[in-house]
């Protein structure tokens, strides 16, 4: 097998690559690496390689935190807390599990984080129902427009029919194609054209009305990123197949700082350093000191770049090569925001609901955008079932579950009824409504993120706030907190996550991920895991195993993967 056939399995295990780093480390001298970014990809690199016994130094820009988007938002009084940005992790995500145990977090610092659990809202335009009622108010809205076909698929649940219109390009995903497609491999025709159409296209080749795209558009949320290709939607889907997902009790930067407060001696974090500029050729990056507004050229032996592409690409790039430069400023990132809502009273235990999301739509203040309200998670019943997404056979006669269950949610498995709500309400409203806690008011992703982050402050928080108090009422009115935060706006990252628009895979994929001299590259944007943690991970241990296996040469280092 070739080093780069190897690379490709990186991601499947990381014993696996935490062996082939120590390979290309056997009989190397001790070097020096600097990386920028002190995000968890950073981190999980710099810890790799000082535990080896290198020395590593980190240019982080922020003043004083690591992580990246691994950021969560705390009230000054400690009260409250929420996440930026990731909020979930799959359970077999075996990169990530890896650091949090070397963060120091166990089994006991986690709980489960339930996408959906049929107890939450669909309030699709001027129409309020429960999940469980989805057959009864949501579907009639879409009947008249759908076909015969669709009407037998779509009347009990959505998501059987994104099924529907997805089981011929998931029976032709044979395990071959899979292992070519997670590899970056587009020389198959047919998983090239998979990348040159987006979701939405795919959807319409496939024969989809425009009353089921609708349908699959609102209901399912998926016109948020039906934008993006095709290859790469699978790609991610293939990642965590029926998977469970967990949150960190306490916040999802407590990975990141638990792991900064371990890392190994040889590793100096320097914070308030801009990177201005790279230059490849002359082993230099041009750094500003933002204390001191002092400008200086700083020499690597080895340099792993783990800023986001739109950064990357807002500086000169004179001395990276042109492919590389049309590679940076080609990838399409999402835009994300989040809006956070701090009570002091969980008014949604009231209504039977302890966790999983609300689904609505509509103008709100002028402005359409579809959102997810996400609600606490700390007092989920451990009977609920968990999420299972959809099930296909492809043609060599392997079976995939867990499909786009992000998505559709619960499919398989009754939602508890309307006298098991009661129920769970009445028992547990008077302990549950006491505590306060933190909801997600609205998660929304391009161009929903994007028209709210064009609101001005009131605005956004009437839009949010108004769009829930269709669904729970007066209750929302008055947050004690409203965290509203953009992605987009953020100086160091300019971009919510890296998921790629159609082409961008089959034309520029090979050349992002390539080095430039001693110059690597990682995060999520690189990895067949965009937007999680897993994928940051992923595509940082390849490179360290990369960058050392091919120290002490001048070459380009290594072939794509």
């Amino acid at each position: 097998m070739t080093e780069e056939k190897q690379q490709q399995r990186y991601w499947r295990s990381v014993e696996e690559a935490l062996a082939h780093i120590d390979q290309a480390d056997r009989g190397r001298p001790r070097q020096h690496f600097l990386i920028l970014g002190a995000g968890i990809a950073g981190l999980a690199a710099a810890f790799e390689l000082a535990g080896r016994g290198h020395r590593v130094e980190i240019l982080e820009a922020t003043a004083d935190r690591v992580g990246g988007r691994l950021w969560t938002w705390r009230s000054e009084d400690g009260r409250f807390y929420g996440e930026r940005s990731a909020m979930r992790i799959p359970h077999n995500h075996d990169y990530t599990h890896h650091y949090l145990a070397k963060a120091g977090l166990g089994s006991g610092d986690l709980r489960p984080f339930c996408n959906s659990l049929g107890t939450g809202y669909f309030a699709i335009g001027d129409t309020l129902a429960r999940e469980t009622e989805y057959s009864q108010k949501i579907y009639p809205l879409f009947h008249d427009r759908l076909t015969p076909e669709e009407r037998r698929e779509a009347a009990q649940n959505p998501g059987n029919l994104l099924g529907y219109y997805q089981r011929d390009v998931m029976n032709e995903l044979t395990e071959e194609r899979r292992a070519a497609l997670l590899a970056g491999d587009f020389r198959d025709p047919f998983l090239e054209q998979l990348d040159r159409q987006s979701w939405y296209q795919h959807l319409q080749s496939a024969g989809a009305s425009e009353g089921a795209l609708d349908l699959m558009g609102r209901v399912l949320g998926i016109a948020a990123v039906w934008d993006w290709s095709m290859a790469a939607l699978l790609r991610d889907e293939l990642n965590h197949l029926n998977p469970k997902f967990e949150e960190i009790i306490g916040g999802f930067d407590r990975l990141p700082t638990g792991l900064r407060d371990r890392l190994p001696p040889g590793v100096h974090i320097r914070f308030n350093q801009e990177v201005e500029d790279i230059f490849p050729d002359r082993k230099v990056v041009q750094v500003r000191d933002r204390g001191s507004s002092a400008v200086r050229f700083q020499h690597f032996q080895n340099l792993l770049v783990t800023l986001p592409f739109p950064v990357l690409a807002k500086m000169p790039l004179e001395g990276v090569s042109r492919p590389k430069t049309a590679a940076i400023r080609g990838m399409g990132y999402a835009s994300a925001c989040k809006d956070l809502l701090a009570y002091e009273t969980r008014f949604w235990e009231d209504e039977g609901i302890f966790g999983g999301r609300s689904k609505t739509d509509g103008p709100d203040q002028k402005v359409e955008y579809f959102r997810e309200a996400y609600y606490p998670m700390d007092n989920i019943p451990a009977a609920e079932p968990e999420p299972s997404g959809l099930t296909f056979q492809t043609r060599s006669g392997d079976e995939l579950s867990g499909m786009f269950g992000l998505y559709v949610g619960t499919t398989e498995e009754a939602a508890p009824n309307s006298a098991s709500l009661d129920n769970a309400s009445e028992s547990r409203a008077k302990a549950s409504t006491s505590g306060p806690a933190t909801l997600l008011g609205a998660y929304t992703l391009n161009d929903g993120a994007k028209a709210l982050q064009n609101l001005s402050p009131e605005q956004r928080r009437a839009a949010v706030i108004g769009s829930l108090e269709a669904v729970h009422g007066a209750a929302v009115r008055n947050p004690v907190h409203h965290l509203a935060w953009s992605w987009d706006d953020y100086r160091w990252t300019q971009g919510g996550v890296g998921i790629t628009e159609p082409n961008y895979l089959v034309d520029h994929w090979a050349e992002a991920k390539r080095p430039e001299g001693r110059v690597f590259f990682a995060g999520e944007h690189l990895s067949i895991a965009p937007a999680w943690i897993q994928g940051a991970l992923e595509s940082s241990l390849r490179e360290v195993a990369e960058m050392l296996r091919t120290s002490g040469t001048e070459g380009e280092g290594g072939g794509d993967s």
